[in-house]
């Protein structure tokens, strides 16, 4: 982002259990005596692999969906036979 306060930020109300979405530069206005301020720094996974078919060399493209178990996960495939 070129403007850092421009980061969305999600909103939880502690009374009624509704979610906002809105954006970090708006903080000040929501914090209260007592609210607890959580920080998230994870990172998304990488999850879109490139590759190469060793009979044809063709392209072939994974998307990582969802980890079953260990290294078993379920993708989309392009191209994908019907």
């Amino acid at each position: 982002l070129e403007k850092r306060d421009a980061s969305k930020l999600l909103m939880v109300n502690r009374q009624t259990g509704e979610f906002q979405d809105r954006h970090f530069h708006s903080i000040i206005e929501m914090l209260e005596p007592g609210d607890a301020l959580v920080m998230n720094d994870t990172r998304v996974l990488p999850a879109r692999l490139h590759g190469q078919k060793e009979e044809t060399g063709g392209h072939v493209e994974l998307l990582l969906l969802k980890n079953i178990a260990g290294d078993e996960w379920e993708v989309l495939a392009k191209p994908a036979k019907r």
